[in-house]
């Protein structure tokens, strides 16, 4: 795998991946693979990929769904569909670890939003990375 063969020539044990888009089939397979490869996975304008993919609950079709809902209500929606119960109550203060820059949920960011907004985005990247230890 290309993936490996890189880290592997530039020394690199262990990384934190950020892919986007196509891409993040890349990185989901990387961490497949290699998962001791692989801090943590951040993935971006992604789906789970592969014919093995699971879909997703219609609850969370919903929760994103719903036009009418303020990106706040989405997320109190969202949330406890992605986390496991026990999750959410050993981390009451979740939302810490997602902030949520005005820029980047506002109506006019799409695909691209690391291109529209990369001061926010590379700030929330980088507050993902700093305050999840893992």
């Amino acid at each position: 795998m290309i993936q490996q063969g890189l880290l592997d020539a530039l020394n690199i044990t262990k990384a934190d991946i950020l892919d986007p888009s196509m891409g993040s089939f890349i990185a989901q397979e990387l961490t497949l693979t290699n998962p001791d490869k692989v801090g943590k996975l951040i993935l971006y304008v992604s789906l789970c990929g592969s014919n093995k993919s699971k879909p997703a609950d219609p609850k969370v079709d919903q929760a994103f769904s719903d036009p009418s809902a303020s990106p706040q209500e989405q997320l109190q929606k969202i949330i406890p569909l992605l986390f496991p119960t026990n999750w959410l109550k050993a981390n009451p203060n979740y939302t810490n670890y997602m902030p949520l820059p005005k820029e980047l949920v506002s109506s006019d960011t799409g695909h691209g939003l690391m291109y529209q907004y990369p001061d926010a985005f590379n700030r929330l990247i980088l507050t993902f990375l700093e305050n999840n230890d893992g």
